[in-house]
């Protein structure tokens, strides 16, 4: 809530009122929440390459979160931190919906991961999103040789001209 002050000196008639305004935070009234979900796993072929999610304002009040993603073995073993691109200022107004997308390493091997991503909105206050992919084995194209032609020659009389 804004609210504004005009303060003058009651000793001395001349000075101008000076106006001082605030934002007065009421108990109660800022409700700060932000909801992550997920939009889909992009791929190349069968094998994950991207996870696309969005981050939702639904409080009351402009946010400017901490946004973290982390790849996870088996959803248990930290592999690596990967980018949030940070879109605009950071911020997030109240109602609006930010999409991003977490790109993920090329050189994953094969397994199950959880690409886990965190928005930090307030001192204690966390959303988060996890997000379960499989990374196919590759296997090796099998090589076929052509089988061979073996053509012969007619030996003896039949080899001849008549």
């Amino acid at each position: 809530m804004w609210f504004g002050l005009a303060i003058t000196n009651s000793l001395n008639e001349h000075t101008l009122a000076e106006t001082i305004l605030s934002d007065v935070e009421v108990s109660g009234t800022l409700i700060p929440d932000i909801k992550v979900r997920a939009s889909r796993v992009e791929a190349v072929g069968k094998k994950p390459v991207a996870v696309s999610f969005e981050a939702e304002n639904t409080g009351n009040q402009a946010l400017r979160p901490v946004a973290t993603a982390a790849l996870l073995a088996d959803g248990i073993q930290s592999v690596g931190a990967l980018q949030i691109p940070v879109l605009g200022d950071g911020g997030i107004l109240p109602g609006a919906v930010l999409p991003n997308t977490v790109v993920l390493p090329p050189t994953l091997r094969p397994g199950k991961y959880v690409v886990e991503v965190s928005y930090q909105y307030t001192a204690t206050d966390f959303a988060r999103l996890r997000v379960p992919i499989t990374v196919p084995s590759e296997r090796p194209a099998k090589l076929v040789k052509p089988a061979a032609k073996t053509v012969r020659k007619p030996v003896g009389k039949r080899a001849g001209v008549r």
